[in-house]
């Protein structure tokens, strides 16, 4: 009777598990962890927890932030800031790495960055308007809905919006032009730290739901 019940308290909680494992990945979150002063929707988050569609995630002077979902890793540098999303985000200011299995895309403003490949790593910029997408492996697509623009591996393309002439500027170049090089020092000095010591980037995370994307 015993060994019985021991079975089936097994069971259930097995099919609890399973049950609470489900709900959460159909929220589509993402586990973030910060390193350095990171803020989501305005508050300040020292330990890893998890982001919702619509939330905002930001970095302050010398922070990053690491945001993980199923088949997909961003690495949000220092000063930057997104709006977190199931299959897209949207970076407002700064620069992020993406490194995507599942097609996950970038909006800017009126732009989005379109993964073209199973597995592709490329790196986005917003400054002010100015902006950059270089594509480290694999390909993207770049549009409005209107115009586009494929960049292939190991290129980069500048987008800078003319407000007088109402349109805009692209220069399709290899990845290793003078602001795409800052892009990459910026993505290089993020995965930094995230890496350094007491930051919880290299702490063991703590469950918040039975499972992290």
């Amino acid at each position: 009777m015993t060994s019985h019940c021991g079975i089936n308290f097994f069971l259930n909680l097995v099919l609890a598990f399973s049950v609470c494992t489900q709900a959460f990945a159909n929220t589509g979150a993402a586990m973030l962890t910060p390193a350095g002063k990171v803020s989501v929707n305005g508050v300040n988050t020292a330990s890893s927890s998890a982001v919702l569609n619509g939330d905002v995630v930001s970095t302050d002077p010398g922070a990053a932030a690491l945001l993980s979902a199923s088949g997909t890793q961003i690495t949000l540098s220092s000063q930057s800031s997104l709006v977190y999303g199931n299959s897209s985000v949207e970076l407002r200011r700064g620069i992020a790495k993406v490194v995507t299995s599942s097609g996950a895309q970038v909006r800017m403003g009126a732009w989005t960055v379109i993964p073209t490949g199973k597995r592709v790593v490329y790196h986005v910029a917003n400054d002010n308007g100015k902006l950059l997408i270089t594509s480290k492996q694999g390909s993207v697509e770049v549009s409005n809905g209107q115009e586009k623009r494929v960049v292939p591996e190991g290129n980069s393309v500048e987008i800078i919006y003319d407000h007088k002439k109402k349109k805009s500027a692209f220069a399709l170049s290899p990845g290793n032009g003078k602001f795409a090089l800052t892009v990459g020092a910026a993505v290089a000095a993020a995965g930094v730290i995230l890496l350094r010591p007491g930051s919880s980037a290299t702490k063991p995370r703590t469950a918040i739901s039975p499972v992290q994307p």
